[in-house]
């Protein structure tokens, strides 16, 4: 006896559309996987950019410190705290002034929310060193400071320098603070 078996070749409707169903959950978990690095990873490009730019300006204040003397913070009228400190920036026995300050928003202190490095030359005709001849030459060192919170310079005792900056980049703030010794 002979029964006639039905011999099936293909995949039902019904099969089919699980599959797709099966396969749309795993791309779409796979999605929300990769979605969530993505955001993880921007998050910690952009605090590791804050710290570059911190790190960087930090060292570049620090080394025109250690090298200087006659190290002078103080407050002024619409701008802030302005540090000044002499250094010998051609290593030729001439002491220059070298200035940071933090931009009040007008053209020649520089843009709210950035930290300007600027030399007047040591000394002029007529002996005058100002912020004002340094911002001639004024060179940007770090952007993203928070206008909200004061960039700091202090010093102690005439030979130790505080600076603190207070940086913000798309809401992720940091606050950043050395301590440099003046050797001379």
């Amino acid at each position: 006896m002979v029964k006639n078996k039905k011999i099936r070749k293909s995949f039902s409707f019904v099969e089919i559309i699980i599959a797709i169903f099966i396969f749309s959950l795993v791309v779409a978990a796979t999605g929300g996987v990769m979605f969530s690095i993505q955001n993880s990873w921007k998050e910690v490009k952009y605090k590791l950019d804050l710290v570059q730019q911190a790190r960087w300006a930090l060292e570049y204040m620090s080394a025109d410190i250690r090298e200087g003397k006659n190290v002078n913070a103080s407050s002024m009228a619409g701008l802030g705290n302005v540090l000044k400190v002499e250094v010998d920036i051609g290593f030729d026995g001439n002491w220059d002034r070298v200035w940071y300050w933090e931009g009040d928003g007008s053209s020649s202190y520089g843009d709210l929310g950035v930290i300007y490095r600027g030399v007047d030359v040591f000394p002029l005709s007529g002996g005058v060193n100002s912020l004002i001849e340094a911002t001639s030459v004024k060179q940007e060192l770090v952007e993203l400071v928070d206008t909200g919170a004061d960039t700091e310079f202090s010093v102690t005792g005439g030979n130790l320098v505080t600076i603190i900056l207070d940086l913000n980049k798309k809401g992720k703030k940091e606050i950043f603070r050395t301590q440099v010794w003046v050797r001379n």
